[in-house]
This record gives structure tokens, sequence and C-alpha cells, in this order.
């Protein structure tokens, strides 16, 4: 699949500005500088080069003219100083996280303990974006919290006592893919009520920027198109080819069946859709998640709204 440079593209095609001496976006086909060859020979570069392409959007929403134009001109700098480290992966590295670090939007924190319970989560907060945004990612971090106290308290109220260490729930929001219509919250995190182990929280939140309202991930396609079914062809192309320790054909084509409780999970990015299985849904629990990456060239033709950035 081709890569591309992302954070540069996202200053030069969202301002419209003229490109830097060897910093114009491009196809890591036609990669010619040193940057260029590191970033796209090197996945955790590229990686930090998409999350900083959704945080530089992300910082310009909603700002008034002059703050907009100070952080281009902040990016414009921090380009050149990037593109200053040549070839050395190690350099980059440390650029780009220094400028996420920069542009990270402030965070809000919930934390909560009780008897036999400690809770904690975070999540970003918009600075310049309506009111609405921000109140619809705090609801909907709040309903995350509140069923963990739900399921708490009802533990709590039985006539034995929990065993075991005290339960936890920990969740973290980012900022995560965005374009003109949609907003993308990454939220992980790890849950334990007891038994054997805990479980991995996977929380996407797909944000009309639009309405101000999350969006259910059937709410991405037509109404008219087999989304399901395309979703469920590329999942089990792609685990067919993975050691899932032991999982059977049988197991993997449950989890993979073309029915929306399966695609709950649904994170678009920069370069396609990924489609998130939970432990135990295609596979045991210690082989984790399952992550699927789906091009968008792929779905195009089902999708409601394009999902790519501009």
């Amino acid at each position: 699949m081709t890569m591309t440079h992302h954070a540069t593209a996202a200053l030069l095609g969202i301002v419209l500005l003229p490109p830097l001496a060897g910093a114009a976006g491009f196809d890591c086909d036609r990669a010619s500088t040193p940057v260029e060859h590191a970033i796209c020979t090197d996945t955790e570069l590229d990686a930090l080069d998409a999350r900083l392409a959704d945080h530089y959007r992300a910082a310009q929403a909603g700002r008034p003219p002059a703050e907009r134009e100070a952080l281009r001109q902040a990016q414009r700098r921090w380009l050149a100083a990037r593109n200053r480290c040549g070839p050395d992966r190690t350099c980059l590295r440390e650029h780009y996280q220094q400028r996420l670090e920069a542009l990270a939007p402030p965070r809000a924190q919930l934390t909560h303990s009780g008897p036999h319970y400690q809770l904690e989560a975070s999540y970003p907060r918009f600075a310049g974006a309506a009111e609405a945004i921000n109140r619809a990612v705090r609801e909907y971090v709040q309903d995350q919290v509140d069923g963990f106290l739900a399921r708490t308290e009802e533990r709590l109220a039985e006539p034995e006592p929990p065993l075991g260490p005290a339960w936890s729930f920990a969740l973290e929001g980012e900022a995560g893919h965005r374009t003109e219509w949609l907003q993308v919250i990454v939220f992980e995190g790890y849950e334990y009520d007891g038994g054997a182990h805990g479980m991995p929280l996977l929380a996407p939140l797909l944000l009309d920027l639009t309405t101000a309202r999350p969006l259910d991930p059937a709410a991405l396609f037509r109404t008219d198109s087999a989304w399901l079914q395309r979703l469920a062809r590329h999942s089990r192309a792609a685990l067919a080819e993975r050691d899932l320790l032991g999982a059977d054909s049988d197991w993997i084509h449950q989890g993979t069946a073309p029915v929306s409780e399966n695609y709950q999970w649904l994170l678009p990015g920069p370069d396609g859709l990924t489609v998130i299985f939970p432990p135990y849904a295609v596979a045991p629990y210690a082989a984790g998640a399952q992550r699927v990456l789906i091009p968008y060239g792929e779905i195009d033709d089902l999708l409601a709204r394009p999902m790519r950035a501009d």
C-alpha cells in the first residue's frame, strides 16, 4: 500500500500555501529527499506523521483567522526544523513527539474511587470548537463511566463481598482522524471487575461535526450498500493469514459474519478503515484484539460521505 506524507500534505492542502523547498506533500513511490525516504520506510514515523496531520487539522478548526495564521507559521518553522534532521530517525521521532505535545488539545479528567474499585478517565477538549462538540465527548465518556459504576454497585450489593484484586477502569481518549465533517476520538483502556483477567476497552467515538452527535458505525455507509458483506470478506481474508493461536475457521467465520454486532468498532484513519475485533470475537484472549485495515479504495463506493482528509 502506498504511504503518503501526511503532516506536510495537511499543512499545504488545508491552507493552500506554496510548497516549502524539500517539504511538499508527496507520494512515497516518488520520495526523493532523505527525510521522505526515512518516513516512507519506517512505519512508526509514518504513523507519527499521520497523527500529527490529524492534530494539526483539529488545532486549526474553529480558530479565528489570526490564530490560524500563527499556527500555520509555527507549523512551517517546525517543518524546516524537522527537515534538518535528514535521515536521522531518532531526531525525526523527537521532533514529531515534541510537535504532537505542542498541538495536543487540552485534556479533561475524571477520577473516582470507592470500596474495592478505582476509576480514571481522560479525554481531549477541542479549543475553538463549538461547545456542543466538547459536550458530546464529555457525555460519551460519562456514559462509559456510568456503565462501570452501575456494574460495580450491582456486584457490591451481592450477599458475598468480592474477592481478589480491586476492580479498575481506565479509559484514555486521543484525537484521531479528522475530515470536514468527521472527528474520530480513539478511546482505549482496560477494565477489570473480577475473574481471571480484565478486558481491554476499545471504544472509538465517531463525531459528526455537522450535528455534534455520535455516529453509529452503519451511518458511515450508504443505506443501500452491502457494506457488512464487503467488510466481512476483507476481514476474513486478512485473518486467514494470521496465527490466531488455535482459532478454527468456524470461530473466525462466526466472528466476522456480516451482522452489525460484529462491526461496532470501526476506526476511520488517514489511509483506510480499521475494523477492530475484541478479544474472543475471532480468537482466544491471548491473541488480543485483532485489527484489519481496509484501504478506502476498496470501500469508496459504499461510503455515505468521503472519509479521506481533504
